[in-house]
């Protein structure tokens, strides 16, 4: 549901933001800070207006993250393979479309939840998901362990993918003899990150993703 609402001001004063300026700053300004960095006061700094301008539009910063949220995760398109797709291949092809998109909106990954809330625009792009771990036999509780469970493995894989293989300054160097074993395991595993491709990553984090599904349904169909 949409959380835009008309600003507070003044009859006769031209409005100087709008709804939609503000959620592209704060995309913006999501993209350079973390999400638990991303304040409202931060937005109108970026926007050059007081924040209190900011406030008429949005109350706090869980409303504008939502807002944000929903402008982008309205975005994803999800084309579903053919009924008789089997629902692991079904999932798999999900979670390869969730993963296309974080890689297009980058920010969105950000957006998902702050506040110990998660956005409800987030539920558009998990749909899909559910309906697929109903045909796999999940549902009430379990349906609920699994779909967090799902949605906790992928968000932790692609926010891995995005930041573990960044260059490091400590790549390449390597400690003197009289080190640890585990300064020498770990060089050496950094000298290794410029070889690794995201997909190695990837490809490995969705397959074991899958395969956990499939044994649970396995185990609760005995």
């Amino acid at each position: 549901m949409p959380i835009d609402r008309e600003p507070v001001r003044l009859r006769g004063r031209p409005p100087k933001l709008s709804s939609e300026r503000i959620i592209e700053a704060a995309s913006e300004v999501l993209s350079e800070v973390a999400a638990d960095e991303f304040t409202l006061g931060k937005v109108a700094e970026h926007l050059g207006a007081p924040v209190t301008s900011v406030y008429n539009y949005f109350p706090n910063r869980f409303a504008l993250l939502s807002a944000l949220a929903e402008t982008l995760f309205t975005g994803f398109k999800f084309e579903e393979p053919p009924a008789k797709t089997a629902w692991p291949d079904a999932i798999m092809a999900w979670l390869r479309a969730v993963d296309a998109f974080f890689l297009k909106h980058p920010v969105a990954i950000k957006a998902i939840g702050t506040d110990d809330q998660v956005s409800p625009a987030w539920g558009l792009v998990r749909a899909p998901l559910l309906k697929q771990l109903r045909r796999a036999g999940f549902k009430g509780r379990d349906l609920a362990a699994v779909a967090l469970a799902v949605h906790s493995q992928l968000i932790g894989l692609l926010f891995m993918a995005s930041y573990a293989l960044r260059p490091q300054p400590a790549d390449g160097v390597f400690p003197p003899s009289n080190a640890s074993q585990t300064e020498h395991d770990e060089a050496e595993l950094r000298s290794h990150r410029k070889a690794i491709d995201r997909e190695e990553i990837i490809g490995f984090g969705l397959m074991a993703i899958v395969r956990q599904l499939k044994w649970l349904a396995q185990s609760r169909a005995r």
